[in-house]
């Protein structure tokens, strides 16, 4: 940029707080670096930039020398740096100015054109675009850093061989691997795997690659220190047109889980539907029909236990009934129970409770409620095993026996505990799936949409015009393409700034949605230029006459910081498949018919210059 702008220096000032520093810079030839002294220095230094750069305008000083006396400190602080002229471009996020890309010039004095500081504006909101992404990726980092497991994705090329890309989160696996070296070598993330399971891992992710499905495997990793961990995976294939597959995936260290299991296999036959269950819980799709399942198997697998229940915490802190087997789950949805009210002496280990002894603690009304959902006052006693995940009581498992007060034993309660432990991974794959599935429709949500007025962008617009125009010829319907831009819009940034200049692009967007119906669609072009898709037309002439409309919206004045504003827009239309069916096409066609407005003065419709008798009735001012 340095180069091809022809100045001596270029530079990067970020603001923080009452401070600014020079984080980048470029000197030509021969000019002297000042990147030293402009560490942490008061932000009033540049105090005559300020007010300008907080709007979001471009500063300009041709000439050091000519500053008035009343800036004299500032003019000294310039030319302690050698700099004649310059000019600064701020860097806005989320409307708030948070830095400024600098240009000096040294050996002469210089003024820069609009054309080239509207170049250099361009260039700062790309790089403030860039930031922002970036900070997207931090959040991103950060959310997977406090989220339980690991997450990663790797490539495997069209030959079979594999490289790590990415590794994030999970304390235990950073412990178990040595990720800085496999992502800088690119590693093959099988390395990994312990030797014994790695062809069974290679053959499942080969077979789920081959038919596009969802991998999930249970597999150890060998360890720095030479110990095996067990870690449960699940990937999802991505194809790339190299050949090559993209997996993205996440992994949980399953391994207390793997070794209770496998002490139960060892030591007690009949808890071996514990671990099926188990194995059910940490490969299978779960949803909300899950946490009747459990109750179910719990019931059926633990001795004593011939009815029960599942609570969980809900928002607002309260435990509510999710599950039950043997009571009237309908009646007990509407109980709930604050922490205190569970019953419970110890929040960490399954306990035997008396509901005789419990009940009186309850009141009336919720007694009244428990006892019309079944057989409670039968109960002679319960095991009541508390969920945790988190740090935090989640629910707990409550098992009842309605023949022996001193049911459930040493036995029947570690099945319990093993069954509470795996309502606990289930409910921290909810909250995984949940919070990913949220982040991934946000990245997917900004990159096909415009990040100021949140209308889709180029991209998103283009690929439903060529879907409706191809539906068009198959379905013998009408379709209609406005294309618009705003006359004068210069003129708002350039005497209100870019801040009132963005609000009326973020009012505009909302004018043009309001204007049409839900199938169709708004999108922002770039700049001042908007267009809007028709999805369907009952006759040629209707795009014309949803145009006037918008055109008269639009035309409706602004109030921003006190000041009324009044902005118009030329429009050009064409209908599909009239006019073509090529995107390009139409949109070069309502270009031109934009610009036959334009050359009339601006503010009104124009329809595609196709000859047919609508450019007659219709192509005139609103």
């Amino acid at each position: 940029m340095g180069r091809d702008t022809g100045v001596a220096r270029v530079y990067v000032i970020e603001f923080s707080g009452d401070v600014l520093t020079n984080t980048h810079e470029w000197t030509a030839e021969g000019i002297r670096p000042v990147i030293d002294s402009l560490q942490a220095i008061p932000m009033a230094t540049i105090g005559p930039l300020r007010p300008s750069l907080a709007r979001g305008d471009a500063v300009q000083i041709p000439s050091v020398a000519d500053l008035p006396p009343s800036q004299a400190d500032f003019r000294a602080f310039l030319e302690a740096q050698d700099i004649r002229s310059l000019l600064a471009v701020p860097f806005m996020l989320d409307g708030h100015c948070v830095g400024l890309l600098g240009f000096d010039m040294v050996d002469r004095a210089r003024h820069f054109d609009d054309a080239q500081v509207a170049l250099l504006r361009a260039t700062a909101d790309l790089v403030s675009a860039a930031r922002e992404r970036q900070e997207a990726a931090t959040r991103l980092r950060s959310l997977t850093t406090q989220l339980p497991g690991i997450f990663y994705q790797y490539v495997q090329r069209a030959d079979g061989s594999a490289y790590t890309t990415w590794i994030g989160g999970g304390d235990a696996w950073i412990a178990a691997v040595d990720r800085e070296r496999m992502l800088q070598e690119h590693a093959d993330p099988l390395e990994v795997v312990h030797p014994s399971d790695r062809p069974r891992i290679t053959s499942s992710l080969r077979r789920a690659s081959l038919f596009g499905t969802t991998w999930s495997d249970e597999f150890r990793v060998r360890s720095i220190d030479g110990t095996a961990r067990w870690f449960w995976g699940r990937a999802h294939p991505e194809r790339r047109s190299d050949g090559s597959v993209l997996w993205h995936g996440y992994a949980v260290d399953v391994t207390e889980q793997h070794q209770t299991r496998r002490a139960l296999e060892r030591s007690e036959a009949n808890l071996r539907a514990l671990l099926r269950f188990t194995n059910a819980v940490i490969s299978d799709d779960l949803d909300e029909t899950f946490y009747q399942r459990l109750v179910d198997e719990a019931i059926a697998l633990i001795v004593d236990a011939q009815a029960g229940s599942l609570l969980l915490r809900d928002e607002d802190g309260r435990y509510r009934y999710v599950a039950s087997r043997d009571f009237d789950l309908d009646a007990l949805r509407p109980v709930s129970f604050g922490e205190d009210e569970l019953g419970l002496q110890d929040a960490w280990t399954a306990q035997r409770v008396r509901f005789a002894e419990t009940n009186q603690e309850l009141g009336a009304e919720r007694f009244e409620q428990l006892r019309n959902s079944g057989q409670v006052e039968r109960i002679a006693i319960s095991l009541v095993v508390p969920i945790r995940h988190g740090g935090h009581l989640q629910g707990t498992l409550t098992l009842d026996n309605f023949e022996r007060a001193d049911a459930f034993g040493a036995e029947a309660t570690r099945a319990a505990e093993g069954m509470a432990a795996q309502a606990a991974i289930a409910l921290q794959r909810f909250e995984l799936e949940a919070r990913l599935r949220a982040e991934r429709a946000r990245f997917e949500h900004l990159s096909r949409h415009d990040p100021l007025t949140d209308l889709g962008n180029r991209a998103l617009f283009f690929e439903q015009l060529e879907r409706v125009a191809s539906m068009t010829m198959r379905h013998e319907f009408l379709a209609g393409l406005i294309f618009l831009d705003l006359d004068g819009f210069k003129r708002v940034n350039d005497t209100l700034g870019h801040a009132a200049g963005d609000a009326v692009l973020r009012m505009t967007a909302r004018r043009l949605e309001a204007e049409v119906r839900a199938e169709d669609v708004v999108a922002r072009l770039g700049g001042d230029e908007f267009a809007v898709l028709l999805a369907r037309l009952e006759h040629e002439e209707d795009v014309v006459a949803v145009a006037e409309k918008l055109v008269a919206s639009l035309a409706r004045p602004h109030v921003l910081y006190g000041e009324t504003i009044t902005v118009h827009a030329s429009v050009g239309t064409v209908v599909i498949p009239r006019d073509g069916q090529e995107p390009d096409e139409l949109l070069a066609r309502a270009d031109r018919a934009l610009y036959r407005v334009k050359a009339r003065g601006g503010g009104g419709v124009a329809s595609s210059a196709i000859g047919d008798a609508l450019d007659d009735r219709h192509d005139r001012g609103a």
